[in-house]
C-alpha cells in the first residue's frame, strides 16, 4: 500500500499539495476492471501536510469499495476481509512525520514528490544491512551509489544530488550514500592511468591515455565495424581511471593503494550516464557488460584490463544516442542494433588499447608502461629487502 504526496513548482508558483492512496492489491484481483478500483485523492492548501484523520478517509473510501465488489460478487467474503485488514493496518500520520524527519519537505516552499510505503518488504532491511561483516557494500547501496557522476575531475555540480537515510529511531539516523562514499574525483585523479575522449559517429575513438601520471598521449583508436557508415548508437564520451592491484607495480603509496582497491573491489565498473542520470546495472562490479574480465581470465598478459580495476564512466544522451534504449524498468538497454554496436565499440577499444599501452612487446607506445612497472618492481623488491634485513 502507497500514499504518494506531491506538491508541484511552475513558472506561475507552487501549486497545492495532491495526496493519493493505492492499494496494489486490488490491481491482482482476476475480473476487476480498472474502473471498479477506486483511487481516493486530496487536495491540501501550501502549508498543510495531511494527518492520520486525512489518511484514515482515504483508507475508508478503499475499504467501502472492496464492500462494494463484495456485495457485487466481484470477490469472495474472505477475499474481502483480508484486504480490509490488510486496510486497518495503514496507519500513519504525516504532519507528524514531517516534524522529525525533516528536509526534504513537501511544506512552505518545498516541492516535489513523498512515497510512503506500508508494510515494508522484509527484504528491505537484509538490502540495507549487507554483509555483516561490513566488508562488502550492500546490494541497495550499490545500486544507490553514483546515481549521478560525482567522480570524474571537471564535471558539473549535478542537477540532483540523491541521498538516503534509515531511520534508526525518530532522533537518529544512518546516511547510507553519502558523497565520500563514492568515487570522488581526488580519487579519480590518484589513479595509475587514465583514459579519456570521445566516440565519433563512426565509433572511432579520439582521446588521451596517461600512463603512470606521465605526459597525457593523444591517440586514436578506429572501428572496423562501422565500414564508413556512421553508427546506429551515435558518438559518446568515456572517462576511466586503472589502478595495478598490486603494490610492487602502482606509483600510489600503501594507503593510498589500500584506499582505493577497497573501494574498487567493491564499487569498481564502468559507470553510464545517460543526460547525467546513471543508467541500471551498469558500473555494478558484476555487471562486465564488456566482457573484459572474461578476456583477461583467457590472458592477464595480452588482455591486461581487468574490469574489477576500473572506474570510470561512459557519457551518452538522449539527442546524439536516441537508439540506445532502456528497458522498461531501466534495467539495462534493449539489445537492438545500436546496442550490440555500442558493445562492440567498446571491446574493441580496450582489446587495442592494451596492444598500443601495455602488452610487453607489444604497440610502439607500450614501453612507457613497461619501463615504469619495471623499475616500480625493482624498487618494491629493494625496500621489502631493506625491511627485512632491519
Amino acid at each position: 500500500m502507497t500514499l504518494v504526496l506531491t506538491k508541484a513548482k511552475r513558472t506561475e508558483g507552487l501549486h497545492n499539495l495532491v495526496a493519493t492512496f493505492i492499494n496494489w492489491s486490488l490491481f491482482e484481483l482476476p475480473g476487476i476492471n480498472l474502473d471498479q478500483v477506486v483511487i481516493p485523492m486530496r487536495t491540501f492548501s501550501n502549508d498543510n501536510l495531511p494527518g492520520r484523520d486525512d489518511i484514515k478517509g482515504m483508507v475508508e473510501e478503499v475499504i467501502s469499495n472492496v464492500n462494494i465488489l463484495e456485495k457485487q460478487y466481484l470477490i469472495s467474503t474472505e477475499v474481502a476481509e483480508k484486504l480490509i485488514k490488510q486496510l486497518n493496518t495503514f496507519d500513519l500520520d504525516p504532519k507528524e512525520m514531517g516534524e522529525y524527519l525533516g528536509e526534504p519537505t513537501l511544506t512552505g516552499e518545498g516541492h516535489g514528490t513523498h512515497f510512503y510505503i506500508l508494510p515494508a518488504d522484509e527484504m528491505l532491511q537484509l538490502s540495507i544491512d549487507g554483509d555483516k561483516s561490513g566488508n562488502k557494500v550492500s546490494p541497495l547501496r550499490k545500486m544507490l551509489m553514483g546515481f549521478t557522476n560525482t567522480m570524474t575531475p571537471e564535471t558539473k555540480d549535478p542537477s540532483i544530488t540523491a541521498s538516503f537515510r534509515d531511520h534508526k529511531t525518530d532522533d537518529f539516523y544512518d546516511e547510507l550514500i553519502s558523497d565520500s562514499d563514492f568515487f570522488t574525483p581526488d580519487e579519480f585523479r590518484m589513479a595509475d592511468h587514465h583514459l579519456k575522449g570521445v566516440f565519433d559517429e563512426y565509433g572511432q575513438f579520439k582521446g588521451t591515455v596517461t600512463v603512470f601520471g606521465e605526459e597525457p598521449n593523444k591517440h586514436i583508436i578506429p572501428w572496423n565495424g562501422s565500414r564508413g557508415k556512421k553508427t546506429s548508437c551515435g558518438p559518446f564520451k568515456i572517462n576511466v581511471a586503472y589502478i595495478q592491484g598490486t603494490l610492487a607495480k602502482t606509483k600510489l603509496s600503501p594507503d593510498e593503494h589500500a584506499l582505493i582497491m577497497n573501494k574498487v573491489n567493491n564499487l569498481g565498473g564502468l559507470y553510464i550516464y545517460k543526460d547525467d542520470i546513471r543508467i541500471l546495472p551498469y558500473g555494478d562490479s558484476d555487471y562486465d557488460f564488456l566482457n573484459i574480465e572474461k578476456r583477461r581470465t583467457l590472458s592477464a598478459k595480452y588482455y591486461f584490463f581487468s574490469y574489477r580495476r576500473m572506474f570510470g564512466v561512459i557519457e551518452i544522451s538522449r539527442d546524439n544516442n536516441p537508439n540506445l534504449i532502456e528497458k522498461a524498468g531501466r534495467e539495462g538497454f534493449i539489445e537492438n542494433k545500436a546496442y550490440r554496436q555500442f558493445k562492440e565499440i567498446g571491446e574493441n577499444f580496450f582489446v587495442q588499447l592494451a596492444a598500443d599501452f601495455f602488452r610487453e612487446g607489444g604497440g610502439p607506445k607500450s614501453e612507457i608502461w613497461d619501463t615504469i612497472r619495471t623499475e616500480l618492481t625493482r624498487l618494491h623488491k629493494a625496500k621489502q629487502k631493506r625491511e627485512k634485513n632491519a
